[in-house]
């Protein structure tokens, strides 16, 4: 229970951190590194739940948003050409972990 919940901190933080530096005109390189650290994350959680959990489909999903991640990464700090690539992944991602089966719950 407390792994789900502290995944879940993993969006709250990244949304508060977007909605901030927005409103606030910050410089988006920080909301890159960030968004590193949590794709470094990410993968840890990908791995607990192949190998501790047994679960393929949470396992699959972390991976998944990790390469979000990796990508906002690529995007904001290192100033890659890839926004519109990367827009297409989160809105792909966002119908797959959100809306298909694989999404649901055992």
């Amino acid at each position: 229970m407390i792994l789900n919940a502290s995944g879940i901190f993993l969006f709250g933080l990244t949304y508060l951190y977007v909605g901030i530096s927005n409103l606030k005109n910050f410089n988006s390189s920080g909301l890159g590194w960030y968004s590193l650290w949590v794709a470094i994350l990410a993968l840890g959680y990908s791995y607990i739940n192949f190998i501790k959990l047994q679960d393929i489909k949470f396992g699959i999903i972390w991976l998944m948003w990790s390469f979000l991640w990796t990508l906002f990464y690529l995007l904001l700090a290192q100033k890659k050409n890839i926004a519109i690539f990367t827009g297409w992944v989160a809105f792909i991602q966002a119908w797959i972990t959100a809306t298909s089966p694989l999404s649901s719950s055992h």
